[in-house]
């Protein structure tokens, strides 16, 4: 399901303007997503190095309720697209790129903020998903959810929206990790399968930094650590966080964004904190 408006229809039709950057950020109907969508269309915060995005494809999983999105959308009826996508889904991920070949014929950076560390039980009867504590709680399902959000669906989405890297443009593709998917800074245990599937998004994403760089030169896969940000996701883990190392999303957004345009090519399959840190794999 596509969400265009006539005005962006018309301007986007136009690809003529070398100088247009297209951004595609999924999971952004809230959180990190959303803050980040509201500063690249915004303009303010953003940080030196990072030109300001002329069109923006803001991807989540139900449009239709993603108000905060919509009102943006009338704010910048030119410059916003609103696109659907379950990550979960593989044709869903192929489905999200059809979309965006409406749109543009190029994307210059993706940003794909999609996470899953918990959620509730679902009316169809699957159970709740909360990080294990110990052996005992791991179960089947709670590995195959994780990986199918924090894993797989970052070098899925890599896979689809290649047709829409130039070899010729600088190109970034920007993905939202974890520092407890670092194996060797485990030092609390816990946490199986989001740990796992963090770690193992590290591991694609890094395997084809190492390929993106044979046939497109002037690209970059960063994976991005965001610190503990005050989301739905960190919610439930949040009390025992010291309020100085709680971060707030628009914080962590400039701080994302600053990470991106300082880093290129020469870091691509680098592991990096908000803070442009390396992070130990």
């Amino acid at each position: 399901m596509l969400n265009v408006m006539p005005a962006f229809q018309a301007r986007s039709a136009d690809l003529s303007h070398p100088d247009d950057v297209h951004v595609l950020v999924v999971g952004a109907s809230r959180g990190i997503g959303l803050a980040i969508v509201e500063a690249l269309l915004g303009q303010s915060g953003l940080p030196p190095g990072l030109p300001s995005a002329a069109v923006v494809l803001a991807a989540c999983r139900h449009p239709a309720q993603a108000e905060a999105l919509r009102v943006l959308q009338q704010a910048y009826p030119a410059r916003l697209a609103i696109v659907d996508v379950d990550v979960a889904e593989a044709d869903s991920i192929s489905a999200l790129a059809q979309q965006v070949r409406q749109i543009t014929s190029r994307l210059d950076l993706v940003i794909n903020t999609a996470g899953l560390l918990h959620e509730p039980a679902s009316s169809d009867g699957a159970p709740a998903l909360r990080p294990e504590k110990a052996l005992s709680q791991l179960r089947p399902e709670s590995l195959a959810r994780s990986f199918a959000v924090n894993a797989w669906a970052p070098i899925l989405l890599a896979q689809a929206l290649m047709p829409l890297v130039s070899r010729q443009q600088p190109f970034v593709f920007a993905s939202l990790s974890a520092r407890v998917g670092s194996i060797s800074d485990n030092r609390l245990g816990g946490w199986y399968s989001y740990r796992a599937a963090k770690a193992a998004q590290n591991q694609l994403l890094k395997t084809w930094a190492i390929e993106l760089s044979r046939t497109h030169p002037r690209a970059a896969v960063l994976i991005l650590h965001p610190g503990t940000t005050d989301t739905d996701l960190s919610k439930p883990f949040s009390a025992q966080v010291a309020p100085e190392k709680l971060f707030s999303k628009e914080q962590v957004a400039r701080d994302l964004l600053a990470v991106i345009a300082t880093r290129g090519p020469a870091d691509s399959g680098g592991f990096f904190d908000w803070a442009n840190e390396p992070v130990p794999w």
